[in-house]
């Protein structure tokens, strides 16, 4: 294995970018103490830690490591950076997810939110993992994933669906295979109704240049004719993950629309909006909504609120659907941290 392929696994951020990639790992090691790393870790190991001081580069340079992964959230100082860069020592951090994001088929998102323009600024600004998720659609999702093959961004299909209590959730799956089997049952759900562009918006669909492709006819928002249940128990069925979207929501919220949620509904997790993070820690939702796991996304429909909504610290071992599964229950060893955001976003 390469360190290129430990990037793209674990959809880490590749903080020193005049470093080869194309370095081979024989393994790792984790330690804060760098004693211990000068004592235990083998050339061509990768070393995970949460220091990030100038001594990591030059620790790793005596060495001979492949790569340094400074985890956590935790800060590297600029010195340390030009430091790896000056003696050839890579250094990659942790990176941010965000699984609610529309793009321009969606009819009250903004005509910026190309998918393109979406990935280019989750590369920008170190969002490796990525869900594009429309109302009810999914026909920009192809253009999503190619772009994201572009800028080395993981892109999981997805959609935000309306169920019949009129509640959100969002959908994400491994393949577009698996998406395209969900699609048409949500077509065959949808109640006929075409689009009033000129009261509810335009929705487009474009390809990874962001070309113009078609324009979608059929109103993409309004409530579909299957329940909350036959929603969670299908894409389940199909190998999807679901959300409950916003449940702190006075609209649109699973939460609200049922007064409470049961925790065998077969949800993965429910989402808090940005404007309830404060829940994150007072918790008076938790047992309303059976005790699942708290996300937070953008739920973004302009480009200011891509960047600026909140996003997960998520840590697995691949980006598969199976995966984000473990890291939402805390298992072996995976983890999900809801409640970060970009921390260096420059306008």
């Amino acid at each position: 294995m390469q360190v290129r392929e430990v990037i793209e696994t674990l959809g880490l951020k590749l903080m020193t970018h005049e470093v080869p990639v194309d370095v081979d790992v024989i393994g790792g090691y984790a330690s804060d103490l760098l004693s211990n790393v000068m004592g235990q870790a083998a050339p061509g190991m990768i070393w995970v830690t949460m220091q990030g001081h100038q001594n990591i580069a030059a620790v790793a340079s005596l060495i001979g490591l492949s790569a340094v992964i400074v985890a956590g959230d935790a800060p590297i100082e600029e010195d340390t950076l030009k430091k790896a860069e000056q003696n050839d020592v890579l250094i990659l951090a942790t990176s941010l997810s965000d699984f609610h994001v529309h793009t321009l088929l969606s009819p009250c998102a903004e005509i910026e939110m190309t998918p393109h323009h979406i990935v280019m600024q989750a590369a920008e600004y170190g969002i490796q993992l990525l869900a594009v998720t429309d109302h009810n659609a999914s026909a920009n999702a192809v253009a999503a994933i190619q772009a994201g093959e572009r800028y080395g961004i993981k892109v999981f299909p997805g959609m935000e669906v309306e169920c019949r209590e009129e509640a959100h959730i969002v959908v994400l799956f491994d393949n577009l295979k698996q998406l395209r089997r969900w699609q048409k049952i949500v077509d065959f759900s949808m109640r006929g109704l075409k689009n009033i562009p000129e009261r509810f918006g335009a929705q487009f669909v474009v390809d990874d240049d962001d070309n113009f492709v078609a324009e979608e006819e059929r109103m993409l928002l309004g409530p579909l004719q299957l329940s909350a249940q036959e929603v969670v128990r299908k894409v389940n069925e199909i190998g999807g993950l679901c959300l409950a979207a916003h449940i702190d929501r006075p609209a649109y919220s699973l939460l609200v629309q049922l007064g409470f949620i049961p925790n065998d509904m077969g949800l993965q997790g429910v989402e808090i909006s940005r404007n309830s993070l404060a829940e994150l820690e007072q918790l008076k939702l938790k047992r309303l909504s059976g005790n699942l796991p708290y996300v937070t996304n953008s739920d973004a429909h302009r480009m200011l609120e891509f960047l600026e909504g909140p996003k997960n610290k998520i840590t697995i071992e691949e980006a598969t659907i199976s995966e984000l599964k473990l890291a939402l229950a805390g298992k072996d060893g995976r983890s999900w941290f809801p409640g970060y955001f970009i921390n260096d976003l420059e306008y």
